[in-house]
Order: C-alpha cells, then structure tokens, then sequence
C-alpha cells in the first residue's frame, strides 16, 4: 500500500473523504489516519477524548487504521497542518510530571521528620507518589524516545520518498520529451512520406501527359509521312508531265523555225515578183 500523506484522498466503508491527520494517537496505540468525509457519515469532528486532532464539520470526521482506507486516484487536497501533534504532547506531559517530581522531592525536603504514626503514612504514600511519577516519568520518557524515533525514520522515509519523487519526475520529462521527439520524428516522417506520395502522383501525371503527348505525335508523324507520299507521287506526276512539256515545246520550236524559214522564203519570193513586175 501506498504511503498515506495529508490531503490524500481515500476511500472508507463510511464513504470517500480526505486525509486530515495521521499519525499516533492518544486514545489508542499504533498509527491511525483521519479522516474528514465527503458526507455527514463520520463520528465527530476531529476531536476524540477532549483532544482536538483536526477540525471538521460535525460529525464528517472520523478515525481508522491504515489497511481500512484505500488511497483513490485523485488530486492531493491542499489541507492545514493537524492540530495535534502526538510527539508534542508527549514533551508537555513529561515536563507536567518532571514538575510535579520537583514539587513533591521539594515538598519533603522542607517537611521535619514525622513523629507520628500517621504523618509517617503520609510521608510513606508521598514516597509512593514520587515513585510512581518517577515511573511514569520514565515510561513518558521511553515513549517520547520511541516517538522521536519513529519521527527520524518517518523524515528518512519522507526524504527518501522525495528523493524517489524527483527521480521519478524527472523520468517522466524524460520520457515526455521522448515522446514529443517521436511524435516530431513521426510527424515529420509522415510528412516526407506524403511528399514522396505527392511527387510519385505528380511523376505519374506528368508521364500520363507524356504518353499522350508521344501518341499524338506519332499521329502527326504518320500524317506526315503519308504527306510525303502523297508530294512524291505528286512530283513523279509533275516531272512526267514536265517531260511531256519539254517535248511539246521542242516540237513547236521547230514547227516555229520552219514556219520562219517559210515566211522568209515567201518574202523573198515577194520580193522578186515585185521586183520582175516593175
């Protein structure tokens, strides 16, 4: 079981409350925890036996041992510091009975020696007092030693809580930071991978368009190429009927000369016969 602190808050048969005092008590011996419940489910209000351990509504308090509550998950409660301290309480009884000893060892100091039979009685049941004071001194003492003790390995215990605590937190930042430099890893990982997602998308489009592009290129190529065909055929065609013009025209030139050695000829003849007229 957990360490129980003051502000904890824990659960009773008696309902959920929060820790105001823990520690010895008078009323019994061993470590009890109080308890200031939620509900007016208690039996009083911090006070037991005229002592004043914590204060509460009446009746939310109530006391029990430490395996009767269990801690819950919940945030400490801030809570002022108990009343009672056990450890005190035993210092100011001691130093009552410490007293009263003086008292009565100086009381027989001053007293002359009884001669009667009855202030000797008295004398003897002063000496029975101082005795049993003198033992209960000494059991006070033994109990505040005790007391003492238990506060020096409560404090090492505490210490070695907080030291533990400090560990513990900073394990925590730790491991928080971890956290938050995996999930910025992961983050960023996935941000790469959305990249790689983006650029494969884009690489796939720009070669989608490229395929067509090459498609209608090749349409465009066959175009031209039976372009081609079709002028090579056109220019046979032509340069036959270049060759076909070529002879025509050789023809009338010739048919054109012989036609002028015609006309010469007859113009000499017209000549002549003007001339053999005149």
């Amino acid at each position: 079981m957990a360490e129980i602190k003051i502000g904890d808050r824990v659960r009773h048969k008696q309902g959920d409350g929060t820790v105001r005092y823990h520690g010895r008590t008078e009323f019994a011996k061993g470590v009890w925890v109080g308890v200031e419940l939620d509900q007016p489910a208690g039996k009083n209000n911090g006070k037991v036996q005229d002592v004043q351990y914590f204060e509460c509504p009446e009746p939310h308090g109530l006391f029990a041992r430490l395996e009767k509550v269990a801690i819950l998950d919940e945030p400490r409660r801030d809570c002022p510091v108990p009343i009672y301290s056990f450890e005190a309480s035993l210092e100011d009884r001691l130093k009552d009975a410490e007293q009263k000893i003086l008292e009565l060892e100086k009381n027989q100091g001053e007293n002359v020696p009884p001669a009667q039979n009855g202030a000797h009685q008295q004398t003897r049941a002063e000496e029975a007092v101082v005795q049993q004071l003198h033992e209960a001194n000494e059991h006070l003492k033994q109990e505040l030693s005790a007391a003492q003790e238990s506060k020096t390995t409560l404090e090492a215990q505490a210490q070695t809580h907080e030291e533990k605590l400090a560990l513990l937190k900073q394990q925590v930042s730790a491991l928080k930071e971890s956290a938050r430099l995996s999930i910025a890893h992961t983050k960023s990982a996935a941000d790469r991978e959305a990249a790689a997602v983006k650029r494969a998308q884009d690489a796939e489009a720009t070669s989608v368009a490229t395929t067509a592009t090459v498609t209608q290129l090749k349409q465009q190529l066959i175009s031209v190429q039976e372009s081609l065909q079709g002028s090579k055929e056109a220019e046979a065609a032509l340069q036959n009927k270049l060759g076909t013009s070529d002879e025509q025209l050789t023809t009338l030139a010739d048919q054109v000369q012989s036609l002028e050695e015609q006309l010469k000829t007859s113009d000499e003849q017209l000549k002549e016969q003007l001339k053999t007229s005149q």
